[in-house]
């Protein structure tokens, strides 16, 4: 059963993870993203764009990343957990816990 806020619920069902969003240009930036401290995994979600999911708000770091790497950011956000995404990966979980 999931009861509290959704900053709660975002703690207990993600794991307290941060989602950091960079839009950026650049060879071999998800690479370099991987190495830096606090992240624990880099997806990329389209052209130019990655999502990073580390413990803590990594945006000084990724910024600091990109550059070293030459690359040219366009943007560096921090996404916020809403109710489906919460939702979504609690029973996604719940499925692959039936299934195993």
């Amino acid at each position: 059963m999931l009861l509290g806020s959704v900053a709660e619920l975002g703690r207990q069902v993600l794991g307290g993870e941060f989602a950091v969003e960079v839009e950026a240009q650049g060879e071999g930036l998800a690479d370099r993203l991987r190495q830096v401290p606090g992240v624990r995994a880099v997806e990329e979600t389209g052209p130019g764009q990655l999502r990073l999911l580390a413990e803590r708000d990594v945006r000084p770091e990724a910024a600091a990343a990109v550059v070293a790497a030459g690359g040219r950011l366009s943007r560096l956000s921090v996404a916020v957990a809403n109710l489906e995404t919460i939702y979504t990966s609690y029973f996604e979980n719940q499925e692959g816990r039936h299934a195993a």
